[in-house]
């Protein structure tokens, strides 16, 4: 099973290596594959390492994502919720957050689908009891209790705030950066518990209209001026 795995680069080589367009049938030996990792390791390392070599591919790509067999990884081992990824985030370009309690994670990475306004991958990881569950959309449609039928759609994820309140649920503020077109960009902030094997809205923050569970800021820059304004 995977002997292709043999036939990849060595690690070595993959910093000369920068597209695989040698390789003349598209399809490879991975068709059968496609999307999914199933390649033995011994470590978390060492899988971290086959993923990079095997997301260099240019043609292994979704309509909707770059990085499949990490998406499908994620899924498959509930102790990748506390390897820290550095390679993966260097290599790749991915975002991970971890709260401070390492009982929730996010990942998110531009999917190349948007043009000025981008379009992010989200992953979401937490721990509930003796389970880590993954879900693989954006955190909208997660709590709103929708099927994530599509990974796109997110936004680049920034920071973890981790809370206690005084009844000792844990509370986590989760921040996102998106930009809706050029010059519109935005910053927002939902407030999480985990309840039930699942990510819940926690309705915090004091508004007219009662608590809310998220908060948006919206920014414009003026065009020709580093400045920008609250809109």
């Amino acid at each position: 099973l995977f002997e292709v795995i043999g036939d990849l680069p060595s690690l070595n080589e993959m910093d000369e290596v920068d597209e695989y367009d040698d390789i003349e049938d598209p399809d490879f030996e991975r068709t059968a594959w496609k999307g999914t990792f199933n390649a033995p390791y011994s470590s978390l390392e060492e899988a971290e390492n086959k993923i990079i070599l095997l997301s260099q591919y240019p043609y292994n790509r979704s309509k909707f994502d770059y990085y499949d067999e990490f998406i499908d990884f994620l899924t498959k081992e509930p102790a990748s919720i506390s390897y820290q990824f550095e390679r993966i985030k260097q290599k790749l370009g991915v975002d991970i957050k971890t709260s401070d309690d390492g009982k929730l994670r996010m990942y998110g990475w531009d999917n190349g689908t948007g043009g000025t306004c981008i379009f992010y991958t989200n992953v979401f990881q937490y721990v509930c009891g003796d389970s880590v569950f993954t879900k693989v959309c954006s955190l909208p449609t997660i709590l709103s209790g929708k099927d994530c039928e599509i990974a796109g759609g997110g936004s680049e994820p920034t920071k973890i705030y981790t809370l206690t309140k005084p009844d000792g649920t844990t509370l986590y503020l989760l921040k996102f950066w998106y930009r809706m077109w050029s010059f519109h960009f935005g910053e927002k902030l939902y407030a999480v518990t985990i309840k039930n094997d699942s990510l819940v809205a926690a309705p915090l923050f004091s508004t007219a209209e009662g608590l809310k569970s998220e908060w948006n800021v919206k920014y414009r820059y003026s065009e020709g001026d580093a400045d920008y304004e609250r809109v």
